[in-house]
């Protein structure tokens, strides 16, 4: 009977151990499960968050499209490196212009990796194509609001990659759009063109020799953002007696000095001023060697003077409004060498005087009451813009197998 007890005692003690080994390998398999999932849950939901990433670069680019990318040919790339979001995630996004055209609006195809802010993240890659928008294709005046001409003022078309402006051979592609309403109210005002509007056309004895069309909106047009990197600096605008410029507030002001007109030549291809004023009969010359862009964030007013391009090429030279948080009046003057393009969506856009305008024109209202002309140049609707949009259809992720 000792001999049976003692047998028990021997027994019970290896099952106890061995029940523990048990527990403990379901313990450490269910804990070393746990941390797997935990770990897969992780990366995944890191994976997704370096898609965002990927596509957030994307359409941060796109909305701060780079002045780079304008300048590049069919065949070049450009890579803006890796940038850092306010979450850590990153991205880098590459541009390639993929068109074959140099004279024409550009199309790209800009691919952008991301990654997460963890070290589960991984990187996903997302693909999209994008086209330059000819936002100069329509004719001559494109509104946002309401356009009133008088006075005589006129439109008409031609075309300089064939030759110079000629009254003798003008034709009609001096067309207005507006998604306001327009009033035409002289005899003396000829529309060689068609004329739309998405309110009502009041027309008092002008001439159109196009169609009319009413009720009919259109696309409202957008302000750009303006350029990265502060104001143009000082050092790259002349300097003299009647110019005066802050480079701390953007502004530039140029006039007479001693009561004589002044002349100030602007030979580099980007600018950016809070506001531009011109009097006292002074010119803005640039000399359109190579494609100049004129970016302002507040007032244009050349009302006391001009604004000259001296290449007699309106697709040399564009003045655009940017920001948005200005919406004061621009005033324009006319002359023989005002060849450029405006870009004014948020800004009323005023033209004085009986001079002639040779390009085209986007604004928010537009007014014309001194007989000026607008010669709409055809070329412009193939000009480089810096107005990207996406070509429906091509976002896509990019997979490795």
């Amino acid at each position: 009977m000792t001999f049976k007890n003692r047998e028990r005692r021997g027994f019970v003690l290896p099952a106890i151990l061995f029940g523990m080994i048990v527990m403990s390998v379901l313990a450490t398999a269910a804990l070393h499960t746990s941390v797997d999932e935990s770990v897969s849950v992780r990366s995944f939901r890191e994976s997704g968050m370096a898609l965002f990433v990927a596509d957030g670069g994307l359409r941060q680019t796109i909305g701060n499209w780079p002045s780079g990318a304008d300048a590049l040919n069919p065949g070049d790339s450009l890579d803006l490196g890796w940038q850092t979001f306010t979450n850590r995630g990153r991205f880098r996004a590459v541009i390639h212009r993929v068109d074959n055209n140099t004279n024409s609006a550009p199309v790209y195809t800009m691919v952008v990796q991301g990654r997460g802010a963890g070290r589960l993240a991984g990187q996903r890659t997302v693909v999209a194509m994008l086209a330059g928008v000819p936002i100069f294709s329509f004719g001559g005046i494109v509104a946002n609001g309401n356009v009133n001409l008088s006075g005589g003022s006129s439109t008409d078309s031609f075309n300089s990659s064939l030759g110079p402006y000629s009254a003798l051979t003008a034709d009609s592609a001096g067309n207005i759009l507006t998604n306001g309403s327009i009033t035409l109210s002289n005899i003396a005002t000829i529309i060689k063109g068609s004329v739309s509007a998405a309110g009502s056309l009041s027309n008092s004895q002008a001439t159109i020799t196009g169609s009319t069309t009413t009720g009919a909106p259109a696309t409202k047009l957008d302000t750009l953002p303006c350029p990265s990197g502060g104001y143009t600096p000082a050092s790259q605008v002349p300097s003299g007696p009647g110019l005066s410029y802050n480079e701390s507030t953007g502004a530039l002001t140029i006039g007479a000095s001693h009561g004589l007109p002044q002349n100030f030549i602007f030979a580099g291809s980007q600018y950016y001023f809070s506001s531009v004023t011109i009097g006292g009969g002074s010119t803005m010359t640039f000399t359109g060697l190579s494609h100049t862009d004129m970016y302002i964030s507040g007032t244009l007013d050349t009302g006391g003077g001009s604004i000259v391009n001296t290449s007699a090429n309106s697709t040399r030279l564009s003045l655009w409004s940017c920001g948005g948080a200005s919406s004061a009046q621009w005033r324009l003057t006319g002359g023989t060498s005002a060849y450029f393009t405006v870009f004014a969506p948020d800004h009323d856009l005023v033209v004085t005087g009986a001079g002639n305008i040779y390009g085209a024109l986007v604004s928010k209202a537009y007014t014309a009451s001194g007989g000026s002309a607008i010669h709409y140049d055809k070329a412009l609707a193939s000009i480089r813009t810096p107005v990207v949009n996406f070509i429906s259809g091509t976002w896509a992720e990019l997979t490795s197998y």
